[in-house]
């Protein structure tokens, strides 16, 4: 099973090339014309660019609609994380998507706690050390979820994690976002917010 992947790399993470934005076709969705876009976004035709933030299709149903000017996209910092952004030198985000959900047994205690470990191994440290400054409740798109906020350490520089974990019947999403130090700070939980704002799930 793929879970948070912790190993955020704030050395060498190189920038994807800027992305263009010209039409490639059009397609019906909910009776709505959608643009697909040659940067791999799309929005709907009868909403500005703007206003649809750009959404970008990242994987299992699930889009990003923030501007790529702000939450600019990077190369993953690891293999399970289907999506990456860098904000500024200390704030980062990433998205993970999974095929598998509550149908095959997740819940909330489950990931919350393979969260942790994970955090845990990345650390190398056990999970009850690692520790969790904040659990509370939160939506993505209208839907029920809940953001664990954790903060290990990594050779001595301490990290702050607000994951935010969604489950589905089929499919589990986790939007982290990243600070590096040891407080979650007011700007970091504004920057957790906005990142949720631009979640969007078929």
């Amino acid at each position: 099973m793929r879970t948070l992947v912790l190993a955020f790399s704030f050395l060498g993470i190189l920038l994807n090339p800027a992305y263009a934005q010209s039409v490639l076709g059009k397609a019906i969705a909910d009776g709505r014309t959608v643009l697909i876009l040659s940067d791999g976004t799309w929005r709907y035709e009868d909403e500005p660019s703007a206003a649809a933030g750009d959404c970008r299709f990242i994987a299992l149903g699930l889009s990003f609609c923030g501007s790529s000017k702000i939450w600019v996209p990077v190369i993953p910092f690891g293999p399970d994380a289907a999506a990456a952004y860098r904000f500024d030198d200390l704030h980062y985000g990433q998205i993970i998507a999974e095929g598998i959900g509550s149908d095959h047994g997740f819940d909330m205690a489950f990931m919350r706690a393979a969260v942790l470990e994970n955090a845990a191994a990345f650390s190398s440290s056990i999970a009850s050390d690692i520790p969790v400054l904040d659990v509370r409740r939160a939506e993505i798109d209208g839907m029920e979820a809940e953001t664990v906020v954790y903060s290990p350490e990594l050779t001595g520089v301490s990290l702050v994690y607000a994951n935010t974990i969604l489950i589905l019947p089929q499919r589990t999403f986790q939007m982290t976002t990243t600070s590096i130090g040891s407080q979650f700070t007011d700007k970091h939980q504004k920057l957790h917010a906005d990142f949720l704002e631009y979640i969007r799930i078929e």
